[in-house]
C-alpha cells in the first residue's frame, strides 16, 4: 500500500544522527525521515546515486542504494526491509526523554 506521496511506505520525521559507509570511507549524516524500507538523510557530499552503502544507527547496520542525492541530502532505499523491531528502537530514541 502506496502513502499518500506515493512512496511504499509511511516515514516518519526524525532528527537522530548516522553513519554511512561507502567503499570511500565513512560519513557522519543527519536522518530526516525513516521508514522500514529506507531513509533520507542530510551530510556534506552525500554518496552519488546508485551507490551502494551500509546505513548505520547504533547497532542497526542495513545494506541500502542511494536512489537519488543532491548537494547535501539523499534517499536510501534498504535492500530489506527495516525489522519492525529495529524502526521501534530507532523510533523510541526519539520520544524517550534525556537521562540525568
Amino acid at each position: 500500500m502506496e502513502s499518500v506521496d506515493g512512496r511504499s511506505a509511511a516515514r516518519k520525521h526524525v532528527l537522530l544522527k548516522a553513519i554511512i559507509i561507502t567503499d570511500e570511507g565513512m560519513l557522519t549524516a543527519r536522518i530526516r525521515d525513516l521508514s522500514e524500507s529506507g531513509v533520507k538523510i542530510s551530510c556534506s557530499g552525500p554518496p552519488a546515486e546508485g551507490r551502494d552503502v551500509i546505513f548505520k544507527h547504533g547497532e542497526i547496520f542495513i545494506a541500502a542504494r542511494v536512489t537519488w542525492a543532491t548537494e547535501a541530502d539523499a534517499g536510501l532505499e534498504f535492500y530489506r526491509k527495516l525489522p519492525p523491531g529495529d524502526l521501534v528502537k530507532m523510533l523510541q530514541l526519539i520520544s524517550s526523554p534525556p537521562q540525568a
